[in-house]
């Protein structure tokens, strides 16, 4: 009895609903506007885009940036350095795989990543070290730009793949400028597509970090390509040396930002909390 006593009729429910929104008489006789109160939770993308990382990896990336730039200054040519270099690559992978275990997509591109940084490490001009970076840039290509796209760029990817057996059965021209042809393009759209995501959702840090580690990456590519014209001697001998130190100064940093880029939620603990909850509330019925 007492139950159904407490609880409110239906007319009342109905009145209660309808007062959110309406005029309310104030005491000098003007009208306010009884606004609903706000729910933190009712903003589920602003949630998602929300990215916490722990001080621990922030500490780490500018350690490993620091260490990088005074050794490429003192001693570009260490074998350390370049083991250095390719390990920094490998904890973006290891991040990756603790923040976004889910995102497969970006999984695989920094995994093709530290393949090509391997390769390249023996061999900077190698072709299958270039086709892997070339792979990277089109698996980046397909989490960019999403479903929407996918048919033009497995077309692409099969196109380029196309162009370099033929490349290598008849030796139309050199697989080294064909390779870094493809290579070039899918950079450019790669940096297109994440400004695009960056305007759709300015305030969402994973965009602008996307934007911002592209822009960053064909910086380095761009001074990749000096090193290479200079060492070929297309361009002076003397921009050899600091090109090469600008394109690690410009590339870990984009490794590190891209890493950050995720579309999808990071896995951290306060998105464990309710699933936690829910199962405890379960046990205790």
């Amino acid at each position: 009895m007492s139950s159904k006593l407490n609880q409110p009729s239906a007319k009342e429910s109905h009145l209660n609903k309808s007062e959110v929104g309406t005029n309310v008489p104030t005491s000098d006789g003007s009208h306010q506007k009884n606004q609903q109160p706000k729910n933190p939770a009712s903003h589920p993308k602003r949630q998602r885009h929300q990215l916490k990382i722990s001080p621990f990896w922030i500490i780490l990336w500018i350690a490993l940036s620091l260490i990088n730039i005074i050794f490429g200054l003192i001693a570009p040519d260490h074998d350390f350095l370049t083991l250095f270099r390719v390990g920094g690559i490998a904890l973006c992978l290891l991040y990756v795989a603790k923040t976004f275990p889910k995102d497969y997509l970006l999984l695989a591109a920094m995994f093709t990543t530290c393949i090509s940084d391997i390769i390249l490490a023996f061999n900077n001009t190698s072709e299958f070290g270039l086709i892997t970076f070339l792979a990277t840039q089109i698996i980046h290509l397909f989490r960019l730009t999403g479903d929407r796209s996918r048919r033009p760029i497995t077309a692409f990817a099969c196109f380029s793949g196309a162009l370099i057996l033929l490349d290598l059965c008849f030796s139309l021209i050199p697989l080294l400028f064909l390779i870094v042809g493809l290579y070039a393009i899918t950079l450019t759209m790669n940096v297109l597509a994440s400004y695009r995501w960056h305007r759709q959702d300015p305030h969402n840090l994973l965009a602008t970090f996307a934007a911002a580690g592209f822009t960053l990456f064909a910086c380095c590519d761009l001074c990749t390509a000096v090193s290479y014209l200079s060492l070929v001697s297309v361009l002076p001998a003397f921009f050899y040396v600091p090109a090469n130190f600008l394109a690690w100064f410009f590339y870990y940093p984009s490794q590190v930002l891209i890493s950050n880029s995720s579309k999808l939620p990071s896995e951290s603990k306060e998105s464990k909390e309710p699933k936690k909850s829910l199962r405890s509330s379960k046990s205790m019925l």
